[in-house]
């Protein structure tokens, strides 16, 4: 999913490994409490338990992180926003 805007700084919830839209509400409610699902249960089905550890915040902190994993050394990162903003 994408949402488009005004340009602004970077603040969102990351969500992934997610099979059932239900999964997602139900995590927004959780306490955080209990383990953290997988992406397979034992019985090698999907893990569609709700957990709030299944949101991530993103903000530019945690994006210049992913960067350093992800980015090929010495890659210049652009300030502008999409399509040259």
């Amino acid at each position: 999913m994408q949402v488009y805007g005004p340009p602004r700084e970077p603040r969102f919830l990351n969500a992934s490994s997610l099979y059932q839209p239900e999964t997602l509400e139900r995590s927004l409610h959780h306490d955080g409490s209990g383990p953290e699902p997988g992406i397979k249960d034992d019985e090698d089905r999907w893990d569609t338990r709700p957990h709030a550890a299944r949101l991530v915040p993103v903000d530019v902190e945690v994006l210049a992180i992913w960067a350093t994993l992800i980015d090929e050394p010495g890659r210049r990162r652009s300030r502008r926003g999409c399509c040259g903003r």
